[in-house]
């Protein structure tokens, strides 16, 4: 039987367009799909043999979470200022003062207290010497204090929370 040229390649690429999604099926469902499958339960068994590992080191599951968690103690630090003089300096001179203590601590997390009179806590970031910021709050106050440096300016935004017993 005489055809066109092409009408032949036209049934050529027709039939390597179908060898090729029969063999990508063939891979997929008889070998990609049994090699995930292994992999998954490889790192399924791993984990479960790794936090076994952890919960026998003190047998507390905040001990093996703690371990897991290393990292984060990295990237916070807790700092005690110490005493100020509560009728010497106000918050604000206090803030100024803290803002200076925690330079070294450029880009990270500083959580931290400090006694002024009363307790007080605090969170702080610090970008550069010209951003950052300070949270203040105690169990004295009526509300949050947030200091805010911008363009090595130091800013006070203030909250008031209304009390009640509960």
């Amino acid at each position: 039987m005489k055809h066109t040229i092409r009408f032949k390649y036209t049934m050529i690429l027709a039939g390597v367009v179908a060898v090729v999604i029969g063999a990508s099926w063939t891979a997929i469902n008889l070998c990609l799909e049994p090699y995930y499958m292994r992999e998954k339960r490889r790192t399924l068994i791993q984990a479960n043999d790794e936090l076994e590992e952890r919960l026998l080191g003190d047998g507390t599951v905040t001990g093996a979470i703690s371990s897991l968690n290393t990292g984060l103690f990295s990237l916070v630090r807790f700092y005690d200022i110490g005493k100020y003089d509560h009728t010497a300096m106000d918050l604000n001179a206090v803030d100024k003062d803290i803002y200076t203590r925690l330079l070294p601590y450029i880009g990270q997390t500083v959580i931290g207290k400090f006694v002024r009179g009363a307790n007080y806590d605090f969170i702080s970031s610090i970008g550069n010497e010209q951003y950052g910021f300070i949270v203040v709050i105690s169990y004295n106050g009526e509300g949050m204090y947030l200091y805010k440096m911008v363009r090595g300016k130091m800013y006070c935004s203030t909250t008031t929370w209304v009390m009640t017993e509960v």
